[in-house]
């Protein structure tokens, strides 16, 4: 074979490449490090609803302007006037809540709770669409999902992503002196290590 200048060869691969067009749908879990095939929007907004930031109890600011006990009500769907109902992080802020307490920061005794502070509108609740609304761009179609992504698209309920196909690579180590790890070693020989090295690193780029 005659050699030829490697301007002349790079030239050469690169007019010998095509751009991978197929596709495929795979569950979330295994479309880490792929590449994205199609563009995702959000169809929730996060969260999802409005909840509590922390272990406590939810209730009306406004029923909070002259005194500092309310009387303790059993979790339900709505707020009592005058009430604190028992919640934990993340669950959904009934109605007629607009803010909640800390549980350290309430003394419990004859079904009240006397609180330390008056917490105004909106403190320690998670509004809806407060971290991000519905249609924002999760994934763009040509990106390398990450772990990232996977758990955005998790929390927007996806459960399929379609990635492109994965290339198919081979690697060739040349030369009449290599061996592979393990062999015996002959005179003016060597072992190939940058056969295992070079298949290793694609590996890791494709995980």
């Amino acid at each position: 074979m005659t050699p030829i200048p490697v301007e002349q060869a790079l030239t050469l691969l690169l007019q010998a490449i095509r751009p991978i067009e197929a596709v495929e749908w795979l569950p979330l879990h295994q479309v880490c490090g792929r590449i994205a095939a199609h563009t995702v929007l959000a169809r929730l907004p996060q969260p999802p609803f409005d909840r509590s930031a922390m272990d406590g109890y939810a209730l009306r600011s406004t029923d909070l302007t002259e005194k500092l006990t309310l009387s303790l009500q059993s979790p339900a769907e709505a707020l009592l006037p005058g009430h604190a109902m028992p919640i934990t992080t993340g669950e959904l802020m009934p109605k007629g809540a607009d803010c909640m307490i800390q549980q350290e920061a309430v003394t419990i005794a004859d079904s009240k709770g006397q609180l330390r502070f008056a917490p105004k509108a909106g403190q320690n609740v998670c509004p809806c669409g407060g971290e991000m609304a519905a249609g924002i761009c999760l994934l763009k179609a040509g990106e390398r999902i990450t772990p990232a992504h996977i758990g955005l698209l998790a929390a927007d309920g996806a459960a399929e992503v379609m990635v492109r196909h994965s290339p198919r690579v081979a690697v060739i180590s040349i030369g009449d002196e290599l061996r592979q790890p393990g062999e015996p070693l002959g005179k003016n020989e060597v072992y190939d290590c940058n056969g295992p090295m070079l298949t290793a690193r694609l590996g890791c780029l494709a995980a």
